[in-house]
């Protein structure tokens, strides 16, 4: 037994942990230094363009497939004014990353750059269609200076007033809208944008009044009819918010939200069995959206109103197949 815990025996194991540790320490070293992320990180932190480009370009040595790298290097050489550079590592990134909005965006900064302006729209086009439901503003005020170097002057006020919008500068998009309307009288889509953005400041009469005009043009746009039927339910004027909300649904059959706002004044009007077809239809258009959270809201409510209904557990168990 002393033998088995001599003194040596202690230093021997002592020792080898010791050297593990030792090898441990050396491995996440190497694992650190080594990893593209830590050079990007590098690169990240550092403050001189030359510095920045350096380590970015060692991460892609190491990660020649690195997005991320090829992004942060290509906006570093844009401030630098190296514009063919910046364009090769836009376009290397777009290789493996195409989703990404800024990759479109740094494009068009190029060529509004190189003057080449058309480029430059297709380019910010782009970077907005990459994500219609979160558009990227400054896609929109940079298109806008573009169309206004081509004389399109009505394109370029267009887009200057959804940067505006997009950016919650109520009024001062407003102020465009006003200019866009005296040069373009006759220009109708304009009023949709200037009533949503009465919407945005609680100006429901101001709203509606836009909205008629719309619809006065385009009598079958959905959309419009659901605006000017929110429009309504705000002024508390529940039967004409029906009316509305019924014509965006005989025009878009599958318009979630309109099924769900026109359930809940059903419910507010005291037609329960209305309000639950309705916020049953809803859910199951938002199914069809991938939109659980909206799913789970309508069966929610449901239960409220009916606990005996059969529609919240099979809208609850279809949630389930969704990714």
């Amino acid at each position: 037994m002393s033998c088995l815990f001599s003194s040596d025996h202690k230093t021997g194991l002592f020792s080898s942990a010791r050297i593990g540790l030792y090898l441990a320490f050396f491995f996440c070293c190497f694992m650190i230094f080594w990893h593209p992320f830590t050079y990007w990180v590098l690169g990240f932190l550092s403050e001189q363009p030359a510095r920045k480009i350096c380590f970015f370009s060692k991460a892609l040595i190491l990660d020649p497939a690195y997005s991320t790298a090829y992004k942060s290097r290509a906006w570093t050489r844009l401030r630098m004014n190296d514009l063919e550079g910046a364009g090769n590592d836009f376009k290397e990134a777009a290789q493996t990353d195409k989703a990404d909005p800024l990759i479109w965006f740094g494009l068009g900064e190029i060529k509004l750059k190189k003057k080449d302006y058309n480029g430059a729209i297709s380019d910010y086009s782009e970077c907005i269609r990459t994500d219609p439901f979160v558009p990227y503003p400054l896609a929109f005020l940079q298109r806008s200076v573009a169309w206004k170097k081509l004389g399109r002057d009505s394109r370029a006020l267009s887009d200057e007033i959804q940067y505006h919008y997009l950016v919650k500068d109520y009024f001062a998009a407003l102020d465009v809208l006003q200019k866009y309307l005296t040069v373009y009288p006759k220009e109708i889509r304009p009023h949709e944008l200037r009533g949503n953005i009465r919407m945005e400041l609680k100006d429901y009469d101001g709203a509606i009044r836009d909205y008629d005009l719309v619809i006065r043009r385009f009598n079958r746009y959905s959309k419009i009819y659901f605006r000017r039927g929110l429009a309504k339910k705000f002024k508390k004027d529940y039967e004409g918010a029906l009316e509305d909300f019924s014509s965006a649904i005989s025009y878009a059959p599958r318009m979630a939200d309109a099924f769900y706002e026109r359930g809940l004044l059903y419910y507010r009007m005291g037609k329960k069995e209305l309000s639950v077809s309705d916020l049953y239809a809803a859910g199951k258009c938002y199914l069809n959206l991938q939109d659980k959270k909206s799913v789970l809201s309508c069966a929610d409510r449901i239960r409220k109103m009916d606990p005996l209904s059969a529609f919240p557990d099979e809208l609850t168990a279809k949630t389930r197949e969704l990714k």
